[in-house]
């Protein structure tokens, strides 16, 4: 028997308490007793188990099919960067093979026509079916499927739309369950950290806190995805010297310390009141990145890129290559700097996110459609009040920054237009806030691919310009009766 094949009374206990906890799982308790502890990762070797796989030659009729599939195949492999939709058109060939499909195709051709599903950024809903029944046609076929197959599952099913919900968490555990209950195959650790991440998003605290105790008892490592997903975990509950314990514990460990590591113990600082040791991480990533010149990827494949890349050299057994992470990008990067300004506008701190800005262009980064959605919101919630210095002339430069950027050009996603239309609503004249939303209407519409109005565009306008100008006149006449104060984190007077 393998590691990775255990009898059914193993484990079918502890997914059987899952799924009922889902049932009574609440979203979003902030309390800082339900920490979970993090062990110490102990060692955990998994062996691959050996595929079997039943093809057959293909039938003389649809050797046509089967060709041009393979050559379709071939150029969705090789495509750019490998991302995008590239599964799309072999997938359609592969529709067109006889029963069942999967027996047609040798071992290393079905890998790669896997692979493909994964190489998209973002997961959809059409991407998940059609890898899913891929999976079924294997299944019919008595083709093994390998527990990164059923990983990749776990991850479509939890993750292909933008609001996770408890619904997406039980079909990710019915999934887990399937892949041990009736297939035999142990889940490892990239299996949990997918499940913790659906818990995250979902904000189901209690499963996320049972995951963790459960990879506890299968002595399965902690890795650096994890120890992030622990970091983010504590500091949504509140707990500061846990946020402190966790990070200390990944640095034990030998894991490799990233920008992308560091932004978590930031944010989570950050939510627990800690300013002062975010800023003390922040000035060192600052001094530690002039003095190295390599710096984070920008784009989300070259973070995937990277994320594999640490994740092998955290593998290696040598502890002299550990010890050199020159390569390893450690300066502060776009979210960085948005998780910063993000902290500071809800405060409406307007001179702390201008330093923040200078400092933005003293690294020659540019701003993201994120940060933008930061600054609009900031000028929503306090351009109402008089002599703010979130006023009608800096919110008229930001947005003329914004729609004059370049490199990379803003998309107008719904976010963003949404409060740059309640900032100017907020700060701005009715004819204001019409000439700016016509401008970014346009631009929308020229994007239209990029991000679909299922309602219609037509319809927006003048349903979110009305609204935003209805709640600007609510506010100003409870400005007048001294019916609305200012938040308790903020005085527009003392902004230092």
């Amino acid at each position: 028997m393998t590691p990775h094949e255990l009898p059914e009374s193993d484990f079918s206990g502890e997914i059987d308490k899952m799924q009922a906890r889902l049932e009574t799982d609440e979203p979003a308790r902030f309390h800082a007793d339900s920490v979970v502890d993090v062990p110490s990762p102990p060692s955990h070797n998994a062996k691959s188990r050996r595929k079997r796989h039943r093809r057959l030659p293909i039938e003389a009729s649809f050797q046509d099919t089967h060709r041009e599939f393979l050559r379709v195949l071939d150029v969705a492999w090789n495509t750019k960067h490998r991302q995008g939709d590239t599964y799309e058109a072999p997938y359609d060939l592969y529709l067109k093979l006889p029963d069942s499909r999967v027996c047609w195709l040798s071992e290393p051709q079905l890998n790669r026509f896997l692979s493909l599903f994964g190489r998209g950024l973002l997961k959809t809903r059409r991407a998940m079916v059609a890898y899913l029944s891929v999976l079924e046609d294997m299944k019919k076929n008595g083709t093994d499927i390998t527990i990164g197959n059923w990983n990749s599952a776990i991850a479509f099913v939890g993750r292909y739309r933008r609001c996770v919900t408890a619904d997406e968490m039980r079909n990710a555990v019915s999934i887990w369950q399937d892949m041990e209950l009736n297939h035999g195959i142990k889940a490892d650790t990239v299996t949990f950290n997918t499940l913790i991440d659906i818990a995250f998003r979902a904000r189901l605290w209690n499963t996320l806190a049972e995951l963790v105790e459960e990879m506890k008892k299968r002595e399965l490592p902690f890795d650096r995805f994890t120890y992030v997903m622990l970091i983010n975990h504590r500091g949504i509950m509140g707990d500061a010297s846990g946020v402190h314990q966790a990070f200390a514990d990944m640095q034990k460990t030998g894991e490799v310390v990233d920008t992308v590591t560091l932004n978590a113990v930031i944010t989570s600082l950050l939510r627990v009141g800690d300013v002062h040791a975010a800023d003390g991480i922040f000035e060192g990533m600052k001094r530690r990145g002039l003095m190295r010149d390599c710096k984070p990827p920008e784009t989300k494949y070259g973070q995937r890129m990277l994320a594999e890349t640490l994740k092998r050299k955290a593998g290696q057994e040598s502890k002299q290559e550990k010890t050199n992470d020159q390569d390893v990008p450690i300066a502060p990067d776009v979210n960085t700097f948005a998780i910063f300004i993000s902290h500071y506008c809800s405060s409406g701190n307007f001179n702390k996110v201008y330093e923040y800005l200078i400092q933005l262009a003293d690294f020659k980064i540019s701003a993201g459609p994120q940060i933008y959605t930061h600054l609009f919101t900031a000028f929503a919630n306090y351009g109402h009040w008089k002599h703010s210095k979130w006023n009608l002339e800096k919110l008229m430069g930001v947005y003329r920054v914004m729609m004059l950027q370049t490199e990379p050009r803003i998309p107008m996603q719904r976010k963003l237009v949404l409060m740059a239309v309640r900032a100017f609503g907020a700060v701005g004249t009715e004819e204001t806030l019409v000439a700016v939303w016509r401008e970014m209407h346009q631009r929308w519409l020229d994007e239209a691919p990029r991000e679909p109005l299922k309602k219609g565009v037509e319809e927006f306008p003048t349903m979110e310009v009305q609204r935003a100008w209805e709640e600007v006149k609510i506010r100003e006449q409870q400005l007048d009766r001294g019916l609305l104060w200012f938040p308790r984190q903020y005085d527009p007077y003392d902004e230092n």
